[in-house]
């Protein structure tokens, strides 16, 4: 295996952008083309700038549940690629390190290199990989190194929901308060710049309404069909350390936003973290779990 470390994050064809990597002394890069809101997030993630970047928070909140269950991550590696259509698609693998095993997460290599450089750990390329998808680099370093982040575009509606911190909740803040609503169906309904999720009971007594920016709506509809990466890895880590996600409970948060929950357990323990609704709802979807809802954030419906 070859490693390699992040040379660029530029723009590239076809509203894709290209995180290059460059292999440690050498010419050799590889192209890995994401699309424009996994660059705005690996790109913060690198610059150490996380506000207002959604997908930063999905990839911070794995690391949170890493941490959770006393693990870390021990490398990511660029293991094989796909021809489509539109991209080439790479696929990786990320080792978990814990003091008695350790095991591997499969998941693209967008997710693999925000978690890697998030938690500073070493990233490396299966050689075959880069030998038929590598390419020659200058030497003099003149690719751009940074990329700016487009804050502005990407920051999610204040009024509906803020752009909150991953937080390990203790165990009373974990608790259910007796108020709380199973909800059932989620619709998606798509605007210029944002989306529209919709939540309501079996019996269509309550609702609730979520207005996210576009890569946090693109993101709930993936977890719909399983198809949502950064989730999946997720499932897997809770999964592969004995633990069972139990439930998603979406809250009322402070300053009129909504705020959210995740509740699994380990053993006869309990673990929790503070999310993004749109985290919570994702990660429901794709573990095939319950989400709740306070009642106190819904509406009735006549």
């Amino acid at each position: 295996m070859i490693k390699v470390e992040i040379d660029s994050i530029k723009p590239g064809a076809n509203d894709f952008f290209v995180v290059m990597l460059r292999a440690q002394q050498s010419e050799v890069g590889l192209p890995i083309p994401v699309d424009k809101f996994e660059g705005d997030a690996i790109a913060a993630i690198w610059n150490e700038n996380q506000a207002n970047i959604g997908l930063a928070y999905t990839y911070d909140l794995l690391r949170l549940v890493i941490a959770q269950q006393k693990a870390s991550v021990g490398m990511a590696i660029i293991s094989s690629y796909r021809l489509t259509s539109q991209r080439v698609m790479f696929g990786a693998t990320i080792k978990i390190v814990t003091d008695e095993t350790q095991f591997e997460v499969v998941c693209n290599a967008q997710v693999a290199i925000a978690l890697a450089v998030l938690t500073k750990a070493p990233i490396f390329v299966v050689e075959s990989v880069i030998q038929k998808r590598g390419i020659k680099l200058p030497q003099d370093g003149t690719i751009d190194h940074k990329y700016d982040t487009d804050t502005e575009n990407h920051s999610q509606n204040k009024t509906t929901f803020a752009s909150i911190p991953n937080r390990i909740l203790s165990l009373p803040e974990m608790a259910m308060n007796g108020t709380e609503i199973r909800m059932e169906a989620i619709g998606i309904m798509y605007f210029v710049d944002s989306g529209l999720i919709t939540l309501h009971d079996h019996l269509k007594h309550w609702r609730l309404g979520l207005q996210l920016d576009l890569s946090a709506a693109r993101m709930v509809e993936q977890g719909k069909i399983r198809m949502s990466d950064p989730h999946n890895a997720l499932s897997q880590i809770i999964e592969r350390s004995m633990s069972q996600l139990m439930m998603a409970v979406i809250t009322e948060g402070k300053e009129q936003t909504l705020s959210a929950k995740l509740v699994w357990t380990r053993e006869d323990n309990r673990f929790g973290l503070e999310c993004r609704p749109s985290d919570a709802i994702t990660a429901a979807l794709t573990a095939k779990v319950p989400i709740y809802a306070q009642k106190s954030i819904l509406y009735a419906v006549n």
